[in-house]
């Protein structure tokens, strides 16, 4: 970072993209969609005000385009319609599973989801405890994706995925796993 001139970064801003984004109200999303020649440049890092009197070289009262707006890039106008025709908002068919009701008397959270073990005979009895993040990751993926069938807590049992699972295009699990012999298992 230290050869990133703040002026000709200022300079290109002022050229290419200021008369664009001046028209565009604060905070909104921009997305870039570039030549292959431009394909490269970290258009949030442009610096939208610049000091003469500073060096080029220095950072510190910079403001850059990714302050005022949330940059995003596609890789072409095509990619970008094609993205917006298979929106997945609107799929209905997504069923997203996580944070089941673990019984535990500690106040612990499980680091990792999966478990192995080659044994050749199955244990009756594991000592789950609740995965941390589940109930979040859940929730976050369906803010992206619009799921019709979103399964949390006491509702994400076995009978409720296998009710849903079939009807589902997309499914994501948040839960525990066990691979016995090379065969996956899911605990609910």
């Amino acid at each position: 970072m230290f050869s990133f001139n703040s002026e000709a970064s200022y300079n290109l801003y002022g050229e290419i993209v200021k008369p664009i984004v001046q028209n565009i109200a604060k905070e909104q999303k921009i997305i870039f969609s570039s030549c292959a020649e431009l394909s490269y440049l970290p258009f949030e890092f442009l610096v939208t005000n610049y000091n003469n009197s500073e060096s080029p070289f220095s950072y510190k009262s910079n403001k850059f385009l990714l302050t005022d707006y949330d940059i995003s890039y596609s890789p072409s106008p095509a990619v970008f319609i094609q993205q917006q025709k298979n929106n997945l908002k609107n799929s209905g068919k997504v069923l997203l599973v996580g944070d089941p009701v673990i019984n535990s008397d500690t106040h612990e959270f499980a680091s990792r989801r999966g478990l192995l073990s080659e044994s050749p005979g199955i244990p009756r009895n594991f000592a789950f405890l609740p995965l941390k993040y589940s109930g979040q990751e859940v929730n976050s993926i369906g803010e992206i994706i619009t799921a019709n069938t979103i399964l949390l807590g006491k509702d994400a049992t076995e009978t409720n995925f296998k009710q849903n699972a079939e009807l589902s295009h997309i499914i994501h699990l948040s839960t525990h796993s066990f691979l016995y012999n090379k065969q996956p298992l899911i605990f609910f």
